[in-house]
């Protein structure tokens, strides 16, 4: 595309774009495609999150305005700091029960999160199925409190 003549150009993706010279003659649409599972703990922070999210995005090269939405699993009481993100980014949360999660097939279970959760999953599993699509982004983990996991939505 760097190459070509064309005055201009109408980008529909949510892949960031490393092109600079492109984008100074672009249009982008970012659409809705991705959906962020969240494992965490009952106390995990905003600010947290955003910094797991920030990273996932950045190393996979996925643009912020086109999360559509997070998931993860319903817990007692909604975590404070995923209900804020949510929020600010002005997406909702959908929230599964543990047993709509663990038949979910994954990639990554994990033991330590079947015996805590009941799911050997959360962040893939909410993912995959809040998305009806594909992972994009396995489960990234930032310990001691936060998995993240990306799908984009299917069609």
């Amino acid at each position: 595309m760097s190459k070509s003549d064309c005055k201009g150009f109408l980008i529909i993706s949510d892949k960031t774009i490393p092109y600079p010279q492109i984008l100074e003659r672009s249009v982008i649409y970012r659409p809705k495609t991705l959906v962020v599972g969240v494992g965490l703990h009952w106390d995990t922070s905003k600010d947290t999150i955003k910094e797991g999210l920030e990273f996932c995005l950045s190393k996979y090269s996925l643009s912020p305005k086109s999360v559509a939405r997070f998931s993860s699993i319903k817990k007692e009481a909604q975590v404070a700091g995923l209900r804020e993100i949510a929020e600010e980014m002005q997406v909702s949360v959908d929230y599964y029960e543990k047993q709509d999660l663990a038949g979910i097939a994954i990639p990554n279970p994990s033991d330590v999160v079947k015996n805590f959760e009941g799911t050997p999953s959360v962040s893939e599993a909410s993912a995959i199925k809040s998305s009806g699509g594909t992972l994009v982004v396995e489960k990234q983990k930032f310990p001691p409190n936060l998995t993240i996991a990306i799908a984009r939505i299917s069609k």
